[in-house]
């Protein structure tokens, strides 16, 4: 049985990951930790309610890493990962974490380093690769069908990516950007479709264009608005406010870091984008091309890509491929069923492979550190050309010669 220590137990850290790996026979959590004390007591006891197994709890990643646990789960604010995955293998312990390795690409080359030194195993959480969609366009890449693939066109829109901006995640210097926390999903599975191809330059465009104050979809009159939704006197007028009824963060909760989830979305302090675009060039004269939407009524992920032999579309919500053979009026349609789990099953997938990989070290093949290094170069240039207004090569950020095999 596979013994887990989890860090980080928020909205992904407990739904995705503390909550399900309690119900594995295969697993067992021995230790939750959270800087908010108070939710990893909340975490712990939801678990013994459904468990009967109450978790270590604590407040300070170093203090339980003296656990004995086989795996170590990081599901922190991203700018934290690189920092508590150095320490954890530098203590003796393997670690997942769950996407984007780092914000920036010098932290997934300390990690990197730092793994390559102490031989621990790091395993990345992309459960994007585990999507039956998304697995479904790779095998049918790699079956030939569509000939050498030379353009990946890729849409992410997503109505909940409004709450980014009531959250920890509108802010640069804990995501890395939404090209970073968001894209990388989307960055690693275009990299996984070109077969890792390395990237050689990226171009960026984005903005706050909706979710400012200026687009408050409401006359507030004299009602006071914000700053957060179950404080505002308007919250029942408003189309995007947002209802947090989670015991992980409840006022009792958020009383001891002033953490509120639900901030006004067009009233909040911001840097990143609620719109943007980038277009990466790789070797061999391969292109792709991302586009976030977080204020769009429709939330799907969408694929186009173009081979030498035929063409492909895809379409995440409606569980669909459909293929065009380059010299043939045929149409070949793909409708896949989902399982059940968060991510439309994606989670549930990704999880049952981590346990497994982690119990039969080297028989499967889980995303590594270098394919997750590969997503966060792309996002961070993509935010520095976004930023500077220019074309930014990826030669700036890194030495592919860094990374030997």
């Amino acid at each position: 049985m596979t013994k887990i220590g989890i860090v980080g137990v928020g909205g992904r850290g407990f739904y995705g990951f503390a909550w399900p790996l309690s119900q594995k026979k295969e697993a067992k959590l021995v230790a939750v930790c959270d800087t908010n004390l108070e939710r990893a007591k909340v975490v712990s006891r939801l678990i013994k309610e459904k468990t009967g197994i109450s978790p270590a709890e604590y407040s300070d990643y170093r203090e339980m890493l003296q656990e004995k646990i086989d795996l170590l789960v990081v599901t922190t604010p991203d700018f934290t990962h690189a920092e508590i995955a150095i320490e954890a293998m530098r203590a003796g312990q393997d670690v997942f974490v769950d996407k984007p390795l780092a914000t920036k690409t010098t932290d997934c080359l300390k990690i990197y380093r730092t793994m390559k030194e102490t031989g621990r195993r790091l395993y990345l959480g992309f459960n994007l690769r585990y999507d039956i969609v998304c697995r479904r366009i790779k095998e049918i890449i790699e079956s030939g069908a569509l000939g050498r693939i030379v353009n990946v066109v890729n849409a992410d829109f997503y109505q909940g990516g409004k709450t980014y901006m009531a959250r920890w995640n509108r802010f640069y210097e804990y995501s890395g950007g939404l090209f970073c926390h968001k894209g990388c999903h989307d960055l690693d599975i275009i990299n996984w479709y070109f077969n890792l191809a390395r990237p050689l330059r990226v171009v960026a465009l984005a903005g706050v264009n909706v979710l400012h104050p200026g687009e408050i979809p409401f006359a507030p009159g004299k009602k006071r608005v914000g700053p957060y939704c179950r404080a505002c006197e308007v919250r029942f007028h408003c189309p995007d406010a947002g209802r947090v009824e989670s015991p992980l963060f409840s006022e009792e909760v958020a009383k001891v870091d002033s953490y509120y989830p639900d901030t006004c979305i067009y009233l909040s302090d911001k840097d990143t984008h609620d719109n943007g675009f980038l277009l990466v060039e790789y070797e061999g004269g391969k292109r792709a091309f991302h586009w976030e939407c977080f204020f769009t009524p429709v939330s799907t992920r969408r694929f186009t890509i173009v081979g030498t032999r035929g063409h492909l579309d895809a379409d995440l919500a409606k569980n669909e491929i459909v293929v065009y053979p380059r010299w043939s009026h045929d149409r070949i349609t793909y409708s896949l069923v989902r399982g059940e789990g968060g991510h439309g099953g994606a989670d549930a997938n990704m999880l049952d492979t981590l346990l497994l990989a982690v119990k039969e070290p080297g028989a499967i093949n889980f995303t590594s550190v270098r394919e997750g290094i590969m997503s966060v170069v792309i996002a961070e240039a993509a935010e520095l050309s976004r930023r500077q207004g220019r074309i930014v090569e990826i030669s700036e950020l890194i030495d592919w010669n860094d990374l030997a095999e």
